[in-house]
């Protein structure tokens, strides 16, 4: 029998978000008996944090900026002494310093780098020469590599995220949300979930209720979330008269049980490289009214699992939710479609072993 593949995922983020969850996901659902993991991660990190939580082996690296000699010295280190076949990189400055660390260790590793976001890149040389293949989270950024960027389209892989469909089972979750909230059993709810930050166009949301409402008053909406414009979302639920109608529910852990609660998930964002809380939603058989951008077309197939809009246009994502709103029956199509494109296409299971595909592929690539 073959020994085992020792990977070490590098992450330089501090904060907790879905690339990190990403992360853990892959992590934890790897086969141990094939792949040893390793997480390198800055000390002061949520994933050195809640490491023990999630049972990985997470070490503290500090990683001060993409050009930080030391930081490269110490993962050259790490993967010397941990024997370490591919360094598996997900964010700017550790693709740098593991992609580096990689070259300059003793040991051979080859580098596998997750690209998680649709932007633009401001250097493709950690793309071109310090990384064997590029993983994208959906099929949506990887056209945009090849495309726009020039990668290889040889080296470019589309792997997208996937989520527990045991966790995220409406048959199995249970919701307290609206008696937690005293929403009466005749309101319609519906719900956002991700970061409080500009680029997710809550504004948008919050105007498009204001127009919902005058058709339909009983709607409530329930946002989901944290972030750096937390004050100004709920300045603008005052402004527009949506103090009785709108829930800040703040960061929650349980994430199921929110959507437990929900009628109709919403994303009205501006840019999403696929929307991982789309695909929990969907997996909650919610049906999902989203913006037109990015991956989140493979997550949401108009017409057949929820609605598209075009971004910025608080006017046509109303007139999507009015649309669904007056008609139950086609809600619950909706619903039932968007978790059956879960089951086939976005399982944590197959982003695993998607995953595991690529591993194999540049062991045997470089004759590891």
């Amino acid at each position: 029998m073959a020994p085992r593949a020792t990977i070490l995922h590098t992450e330089s983020s501090r904060g907790f978000g879905g690339q990190e969850m990403r992360l853990v996901r892959v992590a934890r659902g790897l086969d141990p008996g094939e792949f040893r993991v390793l997480i390198a991660a800055q000390p002061d990190s949520q994933l050195v944090a809640r490491g023990p939580e999630f049972g990985l082996d997470v070490r503290p690296v500090s990683m001060r900026s993409a050009f930080d000699p030391a930081a490269v010295i110490r993962l050259a280190r790490l993967i010397s002494r941990e024997g370490v076949d591919i360094v598996h990189t997900h964010s700017s400055h550790d693709a740098w310093l593991g992609g580096l660390a990689a070259r300059f260790a003793s040991r051979r590793a080859v580098v596998v780098r997750t690209r998680h976001l649709l932007t633009p890149i401001r250097s493709t040389f950690s793309y071109r020469v310090l990384t064997r293949i590029v993983i994208t989270v959906s099929e949506g950024v990887r056209r945009y590599l090849v495309e726009e960027e020039g990668l290889n389209p040889e080296r470019v892989v589309a792997v997208p995220t996937g989520v527990d469909p045991v966790r995220f089972d409406p048959e199995r979750v249970e919701s307290s949300l609206r008696e937690e909230l005293s929403i009466p059993d005749d309101c319609v709810v519906l719900g956002t979930v991700s970061v409080l930050r500009a680029a997710k166009r809550h504004t948008d949301l919050l105007r498009a209720l204001v127009e919902v409402r005058k058709d339909f008053p009983h709607v409530r909406l329930v946002i989901c979330g944290d972030g750096p414009i937390r004050d100004r979302i709920a300045g603008e639920v005052e402004e527009l008269g949506l103090t009785d109608a709108v829930f800040m529910l703040g960061a929650r852990s349980d994430v199921d049980r929110v959507l437990k609660g929900l009628d109709i998930f919403v994303h009205p964002s501006r840019a999403e490289a696929l929307g991982t809380a789309i695909v929990e939603a969907a997996a909650m058989a919610l049906p999902v009214v989203a913006t037109n951008v990015g991956g989140i077309p493979e997550c949401v197939v108009h017409g057949k699992t929820g609605l598209l809009v075009p971004p910025f246009d608080p006017r046509a994502l109303a007139e999507a939710l009015k649309a669904l709103l007056g008609d139950p029956e086609l809600l619950r199509a909706f619903g039932k479609s968007a978790r059956g494109l879960v089951l086939e296409r976005f399982t944590e299971e197959k982003m695993v072993e998607n995953t595991a595909v690529v591993y194999r592929r540049v062991l045997k690539e470089m004759g590891l």
